[in-house]
């Protein structure tokens, strides 16, 4: 009985270390000056959720920002994030989507995606 479990453990291991990883930082910033032609991202969004939808699938992952406007998706399964878009909102600000495949060019992103929010009119 043991053996049957130990074995069933170890398959179950084996079969989650073959799962497909995906990972990504995100920076989202908003404009800090009130006319367009000042306008720079440099004001970190707190609170923001930002997601990760696949096809029908509503939501894959989603995380918040912190302080500094960062967050970190990552999760393992699911299909491949280059089918798939990040969702970035927050209530007051209009919503933001990016392909992965237009930011990463593979399942991990090597480099943070810069997301600006800009406030609702």
């Amino acid at each position: 009985m043991w053996f049957r479990f130990v074995a069933a453990t170890s398959l179950l291991v084996v079969l989650m270390a073959c799962d497909p990883v995906y990972r990504t930082s995100v920076n989202v910033r908003s404009p800090s000056a009130a006319s367009a032609a000042e306008q720079a991202a440099d004001q970190p969004v707190e609170g923001a959720v930002v997601s990760l939808h696949c096809g029908a699938r509503s939501s894959l992952a989603a995380t918040k920002t912190d302080a500094e406007g960062a967050a970190v998706l990552s999760g393992i399964g699911g299909p491949a994030p280059e089918d798939c878009w990040l969702i970035v909102a927050k209530p007051g600000y209009e919503l933001q989507r990016v392909q992965w495949a237009d930011t990463c060019t593979s399942r991990v992103c090597e480099t943070p995606v810069e997301v600006v929010l800009v406030p609702e009119r």
